[in-house]
């Protein structure tokens, strides 16, 4: 496996204030003069190896203090500063790029897929400092095809349903230790032990995705219901904490060596009071995207929406915005909240289709289309229903607050509109539609007929161009008394259907038969 190393540069953003700190992927090939690494801890630099990999991201740096936020580039690798092969995690450090390169391949950068090669890079690590990497040439950057390392590139087609988790509460010789416990931890990550609570990060994800998406905890040396204590020797109290992440990394490997039952999917490192970022101490949690680490700031180690919005970025999702980074307030990927066993949310349309959790409930519109958009948190009881519409590049669900979904803290009982960025990866929140509101895009009108709540909570949705006639008949919200009928079945060209098929397939025209009177919400005849 080709080797890896990590490096940062900041760069000041306008972006809207949070406490997260996000990582976007990229990755970049540096060849170094081929000399060996130094074999002491303190020494201050080394020239990388000949065809050493890096993964370069970018992270967002929001804070809870009020300061402007911070964008950073950063660059991993899998080997550390001396050489030394790690079995844990990648190591990282601070890294310039020609802003040429960032913006011309931003996509790429983001998609974790952009790589290059840097000749005669150095790592300068000083062990007290942020290490960092030379470029030594900025025009002899060379962009590099092709290149895809499976451990930090999470496509769903290499994602596993159960990821192996591990979290590494980080401790310090001089006394410094995480406010959350072992246990704590145990239950608030994967609901086990003598401090499991109802919902964990693993509980949360089982309910979201109906099962598809789940965590196990490692075991290992040390290493008690996916937990492991570790402790550094380094001073953490006015630390970087990109100064201090190498040392937890290394303490990590020392104490559970090759013993792990598995490579872990995700590492999740707790770390104590006192660091900070950019002189700051409110920084929250940072993680990288379609990576193995996060990090959080102590009691936020166990806040379930960090669980949630962290390892999220380690699957792929990046932010949901709304007027500014983390504001659409729908689901897990905008800010997080400080309660430890909630708020209780899923994830925005975008994000649910790009998790592939609803793609054999996602119906893709192209042109007019009138029909039943089913709650997701109902999707297991309406198979073949429609769950997600996809128009273009917006998608839009029905973000029924109940069940996983009863805390969404934006845009409750609504059918949400979000569109992808053109860079990809993130979504902004366009619009929360109720009964007989509209949104316009694209060309195309969408309006919600009804909003209807029974046994199957549902939206009729009617999508037409603009100009064009609605397929609505009746705006009422829906009630109890003005429901389809299930119950009734009828035939359609020789075979057996009901009013969720008449909605799942715009056959509208059946409501000009019996159907108006067994199809009440789908067809719009409510008194």
């Amino acid at each position: 496996e080709l080797s890896l190393d990590c490096f940062a540069m900041m760069f000041p953003t306008t972006m809207r204030h949070s406490s997260h700190l996000l990582f976007l992927s990229v990755v970049v090939l540096l060849l170094g003069s081929g000399t060996n690494a130094e074999g002491l801890r303190k020494s201050v630099k080394r020239n990388l190896e000949d065809s050493q990999l890096c993964n370069i991201q970018w992270i967002d740096i929001q804070f809870d203090d009020g300061r402007a936020p911070v964008k950073e580039l950063k660059c991993l690798v899998d080997k550390d500063w001396n050489g030394y092969n790690n079995g844990v995690d990648d190591f990282c450090y601070s890294i310039t790029l020609p802003s040429t390169i960032l913006e011309a391949n931003d996509a790429a950068i983001r998609s974790g897929t952009f790589y290059v090669a840097i000749p005669n890079a150095e790592i300068i690590d000083d062990g007290s400092s942020v290490p960092y990497v030379t470029v030594p040439d900025p025009s002899a950057v060379a962009i590099v095809q092709g290149v895809r390392r499976e451990r930090h590139l999470v496509d769903r087609e290499l994602q596993t349903r159960y990821n192996s988790v591990l979290v590494v509460r980080v401790s310090t010789s001089s006394g410094d230790t995480c406010d959350p416990s072992a246990n704590q931890l145990a239950g608030s990550v994967f609901g086990i032990g003598s401090q499991a609570i109802q919902h964990s990060m693993k509980s949360q994800y089982e309910a979201c995705s109906y099962g598809q998406q789940s965590f196990t905890p490692v075991s290992g040396n040390s290493v008690v219901n996916g937990v492991v204590d570790v402790t550094i020797g380094d001073n953490i109290q006015g630390r970087d904490i990109f100064s201090l992440t190498n040392a937890m990394n290394r303490a990590a490997r020392d104490v559970v060596g090759s013993s792990l039952s598995a490579s872990p999917k995700h590492v999740m490192y707790c770390v104590p009071t006192g660091t900070t970022y950019n002189g700051s101490q409110n920084w929250v949690a940072f993680a990288y995207v379609n990576g193995v680490s996060s990090y959080y700031n102590n009691n936020w180690c166990d806040r379930l929406s960090s669980q949630m919005h962290e390892v999220g970025h380690n699957l792929g999702m990046q932010h949901s915005n709304e007027n500014g980074e983390y504001g659409d307030q729908s689901g897990y990927m905008g800010f997080s909240y400080p309660a430890r066993n909630g708020p209780l949310m899923c994830f925005n349309a975008f994000k649910h289709y790009k998790f592939g959790w609803y793609s054999s409930q996602t119906r893709t519109i192209t042109g007019a289309w009138t029909g039943q958009l089913v709650a997701f948190t109902d999707a297991a009881q309406a198979p073949g229903s429609t769950v997600i519409l996809k128009l273009g590049d917006v998608y839009m669900q029905f973000n029924r607050a109940e069940g996983m979904n009863s805390g969404t803290t934006e845009k409750k009982n609504e059918v949400v509109l979000v569109r992808e960025s053109q860079s990809g990866g993130t979504s902004e929140a366009l619009a929360g539609l109720g009964s007989g509101e509209s949104y316009s895009t694209g060309g195309f009108t969408v309006e919600v007929c009804s909003i209807n709540y029974g046994s199957i909570d549902n939206a009729q949705v009617s999508i037409f161009t603009n100009g064009g006639r609605s397929g609505c008949s009746n705006r009422s919200v829906g009630n109890s008394s003005c429901q389809d009928d299930l119950s009734k079945y009828f035939v359609v060209s020789g075979n057996v259907r009901n009013c969720q098929w008449v909605a799942a397939n715009g056959a509208g025209y059946l409501c000009n038969g019996s159907a108006k009177y067994w199809c009440k919400s789908t067809c719009g005849t409510c008194p």
